[in-house]
């Protein structure tokens, strides 16, 4: 289960599958991109199988009816498409806007509130945040070849 934050204090959410994503997102969104904390909260989801329970929770915390901007990122593990199915289901279930596929943002009938799923490495393979970064490296290796 995930370290459950006392209050939402960002109206934008980036919410991904454990404390790995957190480090990676958080060194590479504040730290190398230099965007304020204040504009974006990483929330990390306690792992896929908690997924719904936490979301649940985290629509019942403080701040949370401010939000206007969800993005989540999930490993595709075996299957980017029964991933991107899982959360899909977790997000109607929360009566939250569903995109039509991964790598796409819907936004609710009141226009207010913006989800995006992503699937790691890359909406279609399966693996995970590592495998996008493999890929990653070995771009810029053979681009330097």
């Amino acid at each position: 289960m995930f370290k459950k934050p006392d209050s939402v204090v960002s109206d934008s959410l980036l919410i991904v599958e454990g404390k790995d994503e957190v480090s990676f997102l958080d060194a590479y969104i504040f730290r190398h991109k230099g965007l304020e904390k204040s504009k974006v909260q990483i929330i990390d989801a306690g792992g896929k199988y908690s997924f719904r329970q936490d979301l649940a929770d985290l629509k019942d915390l403080p701040g949370f009816d401010s939000v206007r901007r969800i993005a989540i990122i999930r490993d595709a593990d075996l299957s980017a498409e029964k991933a991107f199915q899982s959360v899909s289901h977790v997000l109607r279930s929360e009566s939250l806007p569903v995109p039509d596929r991964p790598g796409h943002f819907a936004t609710d009938e009141s226009g207010m509130v913006t989800v995006g799923v992503f699937v790691t490495p890359d909406n279609k393979r399966s693996g995970c945040l590592e495998s996008l970064l493999v890929d990653v490296i070995k771009s810029r290796t053979y681009a330097a070849a």
